[in-house]
């Protein structure tokens, strides 16, 4: 949906993707969809400073599993704040998904320790709600708050997506 020299990111739910496996065929007609996110690690982190992150892009979340399955997609909006410290990037914020009238929010309360380092929070890995989250350099003295997650809605539905947050 969107990118530029620092990042690129989208959601991919028609056309042939060649896993391990095999080949997987996405029609675009049901919740079957890959979304990405690619950014540039910084050099370094600042030993210290507070960033303010303005309000994101958001691919449109798909759905995984659990609840009634309805709707395929659903609307995201969120969160961030940026901070640096001897402990490395802490990530303060979180995403809310809204989809067939149903709600539900995912945190991106995080420490990442070094620029190459990948934060969890929540049941990410294991079906739950939960993030990955990732820092990476927007050229400037700018840094980019990039974020896989996932959302259980109230209804029990799982949805997926990924976000971007520009703070400087």
């Amino acid at each position: 949906i969107s990118g530029d020299a620092t990042y690129a990111m989208g959601r991919w739910v028609a056309g042939t993707v060649t896993r391990s496996s095999g080949a997987e065929t996405l029609t675009g007609v049901d919740s079957r969809s890959y979304h990405y996110l690619a950014v540039n690690a910084p050099p370094a982190f600042p030993a210290s400073g507070a960033l303010t992150c303005d309000a994101g892009v958001f691919t449109a979340p798909t759905y995984v599993s659990g609840g009634s399955g309805t709707g395929t997609t659903g609307t995201t909006s969120g969160s961030a704040s940026l901070s640096f410290g001897a402990g490395g990037a802490t990530v303060s914020g979180s995403v809310s998904v809204t989809a067939s009238g149903s709600a539900g929010s995912s945190s991106l309360n995080s420490t990442a320790s070094t620029v190459t380092n990948t934060a969890i929070t929540g049941a990410y890995l294991s079906g739950g709600t939960g993030s990955s989250v990732q820092i990476g350099d927007a050229g400037g003295g700018a840094y980019l708050v990039a974020a896989s997650y996932a959302a259980t809605l109230a209804s029990g539905a799982r949805y997926i997506g990924v976000a971007k947050f520009r703070c400087a």
